[in-house]
């Protein structure tokens, strides 16, 4: 999924530019290097990738509940009802933290 967004990203871009960060503390500076070495890429490609997927996100929870409604289909089955599991779950991490 990341590498078909930035590819198509890239693509439908031809131009560049180039951008300057200013004040960049330098604990950031060393962690996003130390992440774009583990992944095998330039400092710039890295940040070109964080923003890439930054900017696809929705930047609100608004935003992101119409997303979400956007993709819900169908009820599904589950074989299992959800809510049951859930307090399931709750009853049992209440009950562990008591002990």
């Amino acid at each position: 999924m990341h590498d078909c967004m930035h590819n198509g990203a890239m693509a439908r871009s031809k131009k560049k530019v180039d951008l300057q960060v200013r004040g960049m503390p330098l604990e950031l500076r060393r962690k996003v290097a130390q992440k774009a070495t583990r992944k095998g890429v330039s400092m710039s490609k890295y940040v070109i990738e964080a923003l890439e997927d930054d900017v696809v996100r929705p930047a609100t929870l608004k935003e992101w509940f119409k997303v979400v409604a956007e993709l819900r289909g169908p009820p599904r089955d589950l074989g299992f009802d959800p809510a049951e599991s859930v307090r399931v779950i709750r009853d049992a991490i209440e009950k562990a933290s008591r002990s």
